[in-house]
């Protein structure tokens, strides 16, 4: 079950709560420009925030095609988002070209970053507390996803404020009193996958005899795809 609770994202809910950080509590990981760009992002709490909860397999074919997409950065819409991505809580603003990161984990802010989103490259001049070179991959997350939920025409799930969702594949509970928006695989209207990957040993029945018209079950041995496009799966 995915669940969205209190207790497992305790500081989406400082945010809901409008609770500022105080200037005095600065750390190495939030210095006091990081804290002065939070609180403008509580302000309202998360009545301005679009939040979404992100599947892996959406998030892994996010990555897979942000080098097709990156070129388009300077096209995502101007907002304030929320991405749920496993434990950690990515808000994330856009305002013409300019990006502002926060990355939380239970009650701590354990990155952030601003920067200047150009036309041709995913980044310039991007500046955080983070002085290492994983501070463009955690940068990538969000925009990733962005770009994809954006030019992927992908299609948007909703769980209701304070609601359960149960899916053929998985349910959903949210303690939040706004709706949650799902981002997952299973949904797009075509799910591709362009990298090679193992399909395991299987069963299957086998089309076999003068107009195929005949079946025979039929043992497949392991092989080695290149990459497919297959239709969403149906909900009722």
């Amino acid at each position: 079950m995915a669940v969205i609770t209190r207790k497992k994202y305790p500081f989406l809910f400082r945010v809901l709560d409008k609770k500022e950080i105080r200037e005095d509590n600065a750390t190495d990981a939030m210095d006091l420009h990081g804290i002065r760009g939070f609180n403008k992002v509580v302000k309202n709490g998360l009545s301005d925030v679009s939040v979404s909860y992100v599947s892996m397999s959406f998030l892994s074919d996010a990555g897979d095609n942000y080098p097709k997409l990156v070129d388009l950065c300077s096209e995502i819409n101007d907002g304030k988002y929320c991405f749920l991505v496993k434990d950690d809580v990515y808000f994330f603003t856009k305002k013409d070209n300019w990006i502002e990161l926060h990355v939380a984990k239970g009650y701590d802010i354990l990155y952030w970053g601003i920067g200047y989103i150009g036309e041709t490259v995913g980044f310039k001049n991007m500046y955080d507390n983070v002085r290492n070179e994983s501070k463009h991959a955690i940068a990538q997350i969000p925009v990733a996803v962005l770009l994809f939920k954006q030019f992927a025409e992908t299609e948007i799930k909703v769980i209701p404020p304070n609601g359960k969702v149960k899916d053929f594949h998985c349910r959903y509970k949210s303690d939040l009193p706004i709706p949650i928006q799902r981002l997952d695989l299973n949904w797009y209207t075509e799910s591709c996958k362009n990298h090679p990957f193992v399909v395991r040993g299987h069963w299957r029945m086998q089309p076999h005899g003068k107009g195929r018209k005949e079946v025979k079950l039929k043992y497949i041995d392991p092989y080695m795809k290149t990459g497919y496009t297959k239709g969403a799966y149906m909900n009722d």
